[in-house]
Order: structure tokens, then sequence, then C-alpha cells
């Protein structure tokens, strides 16, 4: 943002161009950001996937597919999962949309 505000184009333009340049900037920081977030070595990363584990399915779904996680020994809170068993979780999830989709 502040190369913008030091640039003499900028400084010049009309507001159209100032808008457009001020949302492509935000749309560039954006998508850094997102970038950033889903790399696995970020601290936050195992935080957005059990988000995201979190609000999938509906509540029956996720109860289901927590009794699953239990059958197989994971006796832990979905806070708690590890990355395998996060993608266990979604993965029984989908198992039972696919099977509410296709009617068996």
């Amino acid at each position: 943002m502040q190369r913008l505000i030091q640039s003499k184009r900028f400084k010049e333009g009309d507001l159209e161009y100032k808008r457009g340049r001020v949302k492509h900037v935000l749309k560039e920081a954006r998508n850094d950001i997102r970038k950033h977030m889903d790399i696995p070595n970020a601290s936050g990363y195992m935080d957005q996937q059990r988000y995201r584990a979190s609000t999938k399915g509906t509540k029956l779904q996720q109860a289901k597919a927590m009794k699953y996680m239990k059958s197989l020994g994971v006796s832990v809170d979905l806070k708690d999962f590890n990355f395998r068993e996060l993608k266990t979780y979604e993965s029984y999830i989908d198992h039972l949309n696919l099977k509410i989709k296709t009617g068996t």
C-alpha cells in the first residue's frame, strides 16, 4: 500500500484508476495470506484443518464419524486429532454424503 501512495501515477490518476489499483493490491495481499495459511508447516495449518473438519457435514454425520473414529481406537476430541485422524474423519463424512447422493 505504501508503494501506491508514493507512486506518481497513482497520485495523479483518476478515481477509477486508484480504486482499481487498491483492489488489485488487496487481492494480491489476500492471496499471499491464503497461500501462507495453507503451508503445512505454518503454525495455524492444523487449526485451520480442524476447523474445516468441525464444520463438515451435518450434526448427525459428525456424530456417526466420531463413533467410527472411536471404533478405530481414537478416543480424543476432534480438536486433538492429528492430520491422519482428521483426514480419516473427513473421508468418513464424505463417504456418508456419497451414500446419500447415490441412495445406497
